[in-house]
C-alpha cells in the first residue's frame, strides 16, 4: 500500500511539473506573437517588407543622402487611422532601407504634431520654407534643394463612406505603400522626369477627370514614378513632339472612334525613328487606323474577340468574351521580372494577336481559348480550334519600340488592378526607356500581418505573465488533490 501511494505521489509531481512547464511554452509563444511587430523580420504571408537585393542595391545607388520627414496628425476619425496606419507601415519600411545605408537615406524623423507641438514647431523651423504648418501626413523626401512629397492617398487605395453609400465601411482597397516609396526614391533623385502623353478616342474620360476611372489611376501611377503626363489629341495635332518619350494610344472606349489618317501614322514612325516608346491599346471592335503601321513591323490583328468558357453560379460553365493572360515570356525584359506563377490578367472583349519571328509575344492566354468571329454571343462551333492567343506583342523599331495590348477598359476602376496594371506598368517602363517600375515591385504587398499597439501588447504580457502560471499550477493541485481523494 505504501509503494502505491509513493508511486501516485512521484507520478502527481510529474503532472505538476509537466504542466508548468506546458504552462511556460504557452507563455513563450504567446508573447512572441505578441511582440512580433517589434522583431526586424516580416511575418505578413507575402513578404512585403522583406529587404531584397534589388532593394540593397537601389539604396546604395543613390547619389546623395536623402532626408524623410513624416510629421503625423494622428486624427481620432476611423479615415484618419487608416491613413496612419498605412503611412506607419512605410515609415517602417523606410526604416528598413534606411538600415542598408544611412549615409544615403538616413532614417525617418516622425513628428507626432498633434502630441509633439514644440517639438514640430522646431521641426518645421529646420525645414522651412519647404515644409509648412498644413503639410501633414505626409512622407517629405528631401535631396539637394529638392523635396516630394507621398501622401496617404497615394500610398494605398482607400473606400470611405459617402453621400451615395453612408453606410458603407472604411477599408483599405490596395496598400502600394513600399512600392511607391521605392518609386520616391528614384523620382526625388532624378533630374530629368519623363514626359509620356496619352491619346484618347473618342468618348472616354479626360485625363483630369474626377470620377475614379483606370485612366485616372494609370496617371496617377505614371505621375508618381517620376513622370509628367499630359493628353494629346492626335486627330487633331497629327504629330508627336520632340520631347515626349512615350506616346500611349487608348485607341477605344465608349461611343464611335474614328480612325487616324495617315499623316498620324507617320508622326508615330517619327517617334520611334528618334528613339522613343509607343504604346497602343487597342479598340475592342473596328479599326483604329495603325493597322498598317503595326503590320509593317511584324503585328497583326486578327478578325473577331477571343472567348473562353468560364464558370458561373452553381457549378454552370459559360462562354464569355473575355481573354484571360495566364502564360508570359520567361526571357522578354518586360515580363521576365514578374511573378510567372499563378499570373491572371484579364482583358475584356480582347483581340487577338498575329506576331512574326523578329516579334516577340509577352502575353498567351490558356489552351482553352478560341476565336469567335460572331459578336452577337460565344459559342464555339467544331472549326474554331481552342489554342493559346497571344494578348500583347512587343518589338524594337530601331532605336525605338513598339507593344501593342489587345484590350483596355478606360472606364471601370477595377481595370487598373492586380496582374494587369502590373504589367502594362512593365510594358510602359520598357518602351519608355526608363525605370519607371521599381525593381522587385511586380506584386502589390498587401500585408495581413497583425498589428497590436503598444499598450494592448503590455496588458497582455502582465496578464499573460501571471494568469497561465498561477491558472497552470492551481489546475495541478486540483488534479492532485482530486486524485489523493479518490485514492
Amino acid at each position: 500500500m505504501t509503494s502505491e501511494l509513493t508511486q501516485r505521489r512521484k507520478k502527481a509531481r510529474k503532472h505538476v511539473i509537466a504542466q508548468i512547464l506546458l504552462a511556460c511554452w504557452c507563455l513563450y509563444v504567446v508573447n512572441v506573437w505578441a511582440f512580433h511587430t517589434s522583431i526586424r523580420s516580416d511575418w505578413s504571408s507575402d513578404g512585403a517588407l522583406t529587404v531584397t537585393e534589388q532593394d540593397k542595391e537601389l539604396v546604395r545607388s543613390l547619389p546623395g543622402t536623402v532626408e524623410v520627414v513624416v510629421p503625423l496628425n494622428f486624427g481620432p476619425s476611423v479615415e484618419d487611422q487608416l491613413r496612419t496606419r498605412v503611412l506607419l507601415k512605410a515609415i517602417r519600411w523606410l526604416e528598413e532601407l534606411s538600415a542598408i545605408a544611412p549615409n544615403r537615406l538616413q532614417r525617418p524623423l516622425t513628428i507626432a504634431v498633434n502630441r509633439e507641438g514644440d517639438k514640430g514647431e522646431i521641426e518645421r523651423q529646420e525645414y522651412s520654407p519647404v515644409l509648412e504648418v498644413g503639410d501633414v501626413d505626409q512622407i517629405h523626401f528631401f535631396h539637394d534643394g529638392r523635396r516630394l512629397s507621398l501622401s496617404a492617398e497615394e500610398l494605398a487605395d482607400f473606400k470611405f463612406p459617402n453621400v451615395l453609400e453612408p453606410e458603407s465601411t472604411a477599408e483599405i482597397l490596395v496598400d502600394r505603400s513600399r512600392e511607391v516609396v521605392e518609386a520616391a526614391l528614384r523620382q526625388v533623385v532624378k533630374k530629368d522626369w519623363t514626359r509620356v502623353l496619352v491619346s484618347q478616342g473618342r468618348g472616354e474620360p479626360p485625363l483630369d477627370s474626377r470620377q475614379r476611372n483606370s485612366l485616372r489611376l494609370l496617371k496617377k501611377d505614371l505621375e508618381i514614378r517620376g513622370s509628367i503626363v499630359d493628353p494629346i489629341r492626335l486627330s487633331i495635332e497629327e504629330s508627336v513632339p520632340k520631347e515626349c518619350d512615350l506616346l500611349i494610344i487608348v485607341a477605344g472606349g465608349e461611343g464611335a472612334f474614328v480612325p487616324f489618317r495617315s499623316s498620324v501614322e507617320r508622326g508615330i514612325e517619327r517617334q520611334l525613328e528618334a528613339g522613343g516608346g509607343v504604346v497602343i491599346l487597342l479598340p475592342p471592335v473596328g479599326v483604329c487606323g495603325l493597322e498598317g503601321l503595326m503590320a509593317r513591323h511584324g503585328i497583326s490583328v486578327e478578325a473577331g474577340l477571343i472567348a473562353e468558357n468560364f464558370p458561373v453560379k452553381q457549378g454552370v460553365v459559360r462562354p464569355q468574351f473575355l481573354g484571360v493572360g495566364r502564360h508570359l515570356d520567361p526571357s522578354h525584359p518586360i515580363t521576365a521580372p514578374l511573378n510567372q506563377e499563378n499570373f491572371t490578367a484579364g482583358f475584356s472583349t480582347a483581340r487577338s494577336l498575329l506576331v512574326e519571328k523578329e516579334t516577340t509575344g509577352l502575353l498567351y492566354t490558356g489552351p482553352g481559348a478560341w476565336l469567335e468571329r460572331d459578336l452577337g454571343a460565344p459559342r464555339r462551333d467544331l472549326a474554331e480550334i481552342p489554342s493559346p492567343k497571344v494578348l500583347a506583342a512587343a518589338t524594337e523599331v530601331g532605336e525605338g519600340k513598339l507593344v501593342v495590348i489587345s484590350s483596355y477598359s478606360a472606364v471601370l476602376p477595377d481595370f487598373w488592378k492586380g496582374d494587369v496594371r502590373r504589367f502594362l506598368l512593365a510594358c510602359f517602363d520598357w518602351a519608355s526607356g526608363e525605370n519607371i517600375l521599381p525593381p522587385g515591385s511586380g506584386r502589390e504587398p498587401i500585408s495581413h500581418q497583425i498589428e497590436l499597439t503598444a499598450a494592448f501588447r503590455n496588458s497582455f504580457f502582465w496578464t499573460s505573465f501571471l494568469v497561465l502560471p498561477i491558472s497552470a499550477l492551481a489546475g495541478g493541485l486540483l488534479v492532485a488533490g482530486l486524485r489523493r481523494r479518490g485514492a
